[in-house]
């Protein structure tokens, strides 16, 4: 498991119940990554969104991820959270 500098800048300004929610599901990610986020149309191919809903209200935090199949490695890219 690896971020990249926007999602570390994310994770950097998340709030703590969304840095405990992006933990969580990080240990997710190290299990099976294809099957925590939905794929992510692009051309890059192995992008994967995986949305954590936010506790008690419609908050959400979006995880955009990369998997390296070759390297068997996951790359966090970006984390956003909104309303």
């Amino acid at each position: 498991m690896a971020y990249g500098a926007a999602a570390r800048d994310g994770l950097a300004a998340a709030t703590q119940q969304e840095r405990e929610a992006v933990t969580a599901f990080e240990e997710e990610l190290n299990e099976l990554p294809q099957a925590c986020g939905d794929l992510y149309p692009d051309t890059v191919g192995d992008l994967y969104v995986g949305r954590l809903p936010g506790p008690g209200h419609n908050a959400w935090t979006s995880v955009l991820y990369h998997v390296d199949n070759e390297a068997q490695q996951v790359l966090v890219l970006a984390i956003v959270s909104g309303p």
